[in-house]
C-alpha cells in the first residue's frame, strides 16, 4: 500500500492560468471575512531599517481585484509604517496548510493616516479593535511586563490609526501536490496582464 506524501490531497488545480488568478482572488476576497480563511492572515514582508528583510503576520481588511490592491490597518507608530516609507516596495505571502497552496504578491505600498482611505476603514473598525490603536507606549516599545488593553478613547485611538493599501504588480501561485507541482506567474505592466507556467 502506497502512502501519500499530503495528509489529504487538496481540491483539483484549476486547469488554466484564468481560472488560477480566478481561484486566488476569489479566496482573497472571501479572505476579508471570513475569519477561518488562511487567507485572512497573510506575512506582509517589507525592508527593514537595517537594510535587511523583515515580516509580520497581518489582517487583510479589504481587498479589490479590480484595482489590485489589498488593505490592512496599523498603528502609525510601527516600525513597519517607517519602513514603508523609506522604501514603499512590500510583499504579501498566504500559506493554505489545507489545499497545500502558496500565494505571493509583490507591489507598492501607500500609507493613508488622515485620507478618505483612513476614514472609511475607521469608521467600520468596532471599538474592540480601536483600543489597539491606543497603546502607550508605542508597538515595539520595551516593557517590564505584558502590558493590558488600554483605557482610551477613540480620537486618542484614531490618533494613531493609518491604513496600509498595497498596490501589486505581481503574483504568483504555487500548489502542491503528488501528482505534480504547479506554479503560475501573473504580472501586470502597461495596462497588459502577461501570464506563465513556471516550473515549480
Amino acid at each position: 500500500m502506497t502512502t501519500s506524501p499530503w495528509p489529504d490531497e487538496p481540491p483539483p488545480c484549476p486547469r488554466t492560468l484564468d481560472d488560477v488568478l480566478a481561484y486566488v482572488f476569489t479566496r482573497l476576497t472571501a479572505g476579508v471575512s471570513d475569519r477561518a480563511s488562511p487567507y485572512r492572515l497573510p506575512v506582509l514582508a517589507s525592508q527593514g531599517a537595517d537594510g535587511g528583510p523583515d515580516l509580520r503576520t497581518v489582517v487583510l481588511r479589504g481587498f479589490a481585484a479590480h484595482e489590485r490592491t489589498a488593505l490592512i490597518h496599523t498603528d502609525r507608530r510601527t516600525p513597519k509604517c517607517a519602513e514603508l516609507r523609506a522604501n514603499p516596495r512590500a510583499a504579501l505571502l498566504v500559506h493554505d496548510a489545507a489545499s497545500n497552496v502558496q500565494v505571493r504578491l509583490w507591489g507598492t505600498a501607500t500609507l493613508h493616516e488622515n485620507d478618505e482611505i483612513a476614514e472609511a476603514a475607521w469608521a467600520a473598525t468596532g471599538p474592540g479593535q480601536m483600543v489597539n490603536y491606543a497603546t502607550q507606549p508605542a508597538p515595539g516599545a520595551f516593557v517590564p511586563s505584558p502590558p493590558a488593553l488600554p483605557e482610551a478613547s477613540p480620537a486618542q485611538a484614531r490618533a494613531n490609526f493609518a491604513v496600509v493599501r498595497l498596490g501589486f504588480h505581481a503574483l504568483e501561485f504555487l500548489w502542491l501536490s503528488r501528482r505534480g507541482h504547479w506554479r503560475a506567474r501573473f504580472e501586470w505592466a502597461g495596462g497588459q496582464l502577461i501570464a506563465n507556467w513556471q516550473m515549480p
